[in-house]
């Protein structure tokens, strides 16, 4: 236990300007090859076949994919770049939310100290909880050298 240490963690790609990844570029074509086989959305659609194959339903307004990187607009599926997220409230909010949220899990981890009984019976908050929980008695009813004398005799 005591080689326990807390770590800052890191996650590649983000920092105070936004995410620095490999989608950095606004409105970048998405360009997509695979012959026959490929599925290919180029525009917004009037009909397809994609929602109930032999019937299909319409895909119309703005559609947006993966919290909103990927969208359709008139010329093609386009690619929404990260880089300004964090600057871009108003105009890419579902985007820059997702970043501030991100930020919020941002934070410094817990640093953990591992006390002997000679330093616990000298912690304020130790004492105090010892008194509530092991002897039940709320408030200094305890004299302090009593208890202090108890957590180094359970020690």
């Amino acid at each position: 236990m005591a080689g326990l240490k807390a770590a800052e963690p890191t996650v590649t790609g983000f920092d105070a300007a936004g995410y620095q990844g490999a989608i950095k570029s606004d409105d970048a074509d998405v360009a997509a090859t695979g012959g026959s086989s490929v599925c290919s959305l180029t525009k917004v659609k009037a009909t397809n076949n994609m929602l109930a194959a032999g019937t299909g339903h319409t895909i119309g307004g703005k559609p947006k994919f993966a919290a909103g990187i990927f969208y359709l607009d008139s010329s093609g599926m386009k690619l929404k770049g990260t880089a300004k997220i964090a600057t871009q409230a108003d105009a890419e909010p579902l985007l820059h939310a997702a970043y501030q949220a991100y930020l919020a899990t941002n934070k410094k981890p817990q640093k953990y100290e591992f006390k002997d009984g000679l330093k616990l019976k000298d912690d304020q908050t130790f004492v105090s909880l010892y008194r509530s929980i092991v002897l039940k008695k709320n408030g200094s009813r305890t004299p302090e050298p009593a208890v202090k004398r108890k957590i180094e005799a359970m020690l």
